[in-house]
C-alpha cells in the first residue's frame, strides 16, 4: 500500500501520478485516508465504465456507429424590459 500525506500531494503530484501506475495510491488527511489516486484503467476496471468515451468513439468516424443524441430545445421567450 503507497500512502502519502495530502501535503506531499499538493506538493509533488506528478510524483503521486507516477506511484498509482504501480498500483492505488492512499492521500491522508490528519492520519486518515481520505482520497485515493488511481489509473483511469484500473477505475474503468471497478466501475465497469466503457473502455472508450463518447468523444473519443465520435472521433473514430465510422459510420456504422449508431449514437442516440438528444437534440437542445431552445425556447425563445420575449425580453423583459
Amino acid at each position: 500500500m503507497t500512502a502519502v500525506t495530502s501535503q506531499e500531494f499538493n506538493r509533488n503530484p506528478t510524483s503521486v501520478k507516477r506511484k498509482a501506475d504501480e498500483g492505488p495510491v492512499y492521500i491522508t488527511e490528519r492520519g486518515r485516508i481520505a482520497y485515493v489516486v488511481t489509473t483511469i484503467d484500473e477505475y474503468r476496471r471497478l466501475t465497469g465504465a466503457p473502455k472508450v468515451d463518447l468523444v473519443t468513439a465520435l472521433q473514430s468516424g465510422d459510420p456504422d456507429d449508431d449514437y442516440d443524441i438528444p437534440v437542445a430545445e431552445i425556447e425563445f421567450r420575449p425580453v423583459d424590459l
